[in-house]
């Protein structure tokens, strides 16, 4: 570790720190009130990665999916703090590393203006999460698992990683563009168990998500509103597997392979989107059968369902709608 600070402290505030060279630039843990300022957690740890330019290894692929036992820390991290409420981050920089800022079980913080770009992982990742603002920050180029005319995979890279119960955050006005994913939200283990809570009630508005090697965002198991953001040049614009009761709105959705993409989706609408360029427009579909080991699908009605499309418009787009196995869809004024 470069720095650590404990609980015994609080309302700390840290400025203008260079941290090189570490596993973790800065470790804080039950720091209620941490400000951190005008720093730079650069040139940290990141893994060599095994995949080449003709060929991608299937080891680089990440991993973010429990963190109950700081599991998160093999992969490094510019700034990695847990359990620090009302925290601030801002006008620090984080490059040249793996993961830039790593928070987990803090709550009602306040992230912006900060430029963590150009790392092999991750820029900005919640784990049990909640109530935080995510703003005004430069998250582009945190990628991996991409070789340019060989492979376009990710390797669950991304600009920011919402994760495992992290529900009514803001994530807002950031540009997070040529990431492995733009926006990476994954309802968590508990939810895929007992079919209950999620990353719920997120607000994600007004971002720049594009040029993803896969999903601009990607929102899975979990109810969000997804609102005046740029997807451009991704494979999918939105993937949204499993969603229900979400919004997209306003949206300019252009040049995907895929605009926007339910599987097993229910109670989601669909609205005032511009689809332009794109090969699909709006993608709906179930599969006839469920995973064994989860319990989402043992305990919900996951069928595809109760869709809104409305005034949404399609201009340059192969097919805008391609629906199959759904059941009641409005589609108006499109």
């Amino acid at each position: 570790l470069g720095v650590r600070i404990d609980s015994a402290s609080s309302n700390i505030t840290i400025k203008n720190l260079t941290v090189r060279g570490f596993k973790v630039g800065l470790m804080a843990v039950g720091v209620d009130s941490l400000s951190i300022q005008d720093s730079d957690f650069s040139y940290n740890f990141r893994q060599q990665l095994k995949s080449i330019r003709e060929r991608e290894d299937l080891s680089d692929w990440l991993s973010y999916h429990n963190n109950e036992a700081d599991e998160w820390l093999r992969y490094g991290a510019g700034i990695y703090l847990k359990n620090c409420d009302f925290a601030i981050v801002r006008n620090t920089q984080a490059t040249g590393g793996q993961n830039g800022l790593m928070l987990t079980r803090c709550n009602n913080g306040l992230f912006y203006n900060n430029r963590i770009q150009f790392n092999s992982g991750i820029g900005i990742g919640l784990y049990r999460s909640s109530d935080n603002r995510i703003m005004h920050n430069k998250l582009d180029w945190n990628v991996r698992g991409y070789s340019h005319g060989f492979y376009q995979r990710g390797q669950d890279s991304a600009g920011i990683l919402c994760y495992e119960q992290s529900s009514r955050n803001i994530f807002a006005y950031n540009s997070a563009t040529h990431s492995g994913d733009g926006f990476f939200l994954w309802a968590g283990q508990h939810t895929m168990e007992h079919g209950e809570g999620g990353c719920n009630e997120n607000i994600i508005y007004k971002n720049d998500f594009s040029h993803a090697p896969t999903n601009g965002v990607e929102v899975t198991f979990s109810s969000n509103t997804i609102a005046y953001n740029r997807l451009e040049e991704c494979r999918y614009g939105v993937w949204a597997g499993y969603s229900h009761h979400t919004l997209i709105h306003h949206n300019e959705i252009r040049n995907n392979e895929f605009g926007v993409a339910f599987e097993h989706g229910n109670s989601n609408r669909i609205e005032s989107n511009l689809f332009a360029e794109n090969e699909i427009g709006i993608q709906l579909w179930e599969r006839k059968t469920q995973p064994a080991d989860w319990g989402f699908s043992r305990h919900r009605d996951v069928s595809s369902r109760d869709y809104q499309i409305l005034n949404n418009q399609f201009t340059q787009t192969k097919t805008p709608l391609k629906i199959k196995l759904s059941r009641e869809v409005m589609i108006r004024e499109n």
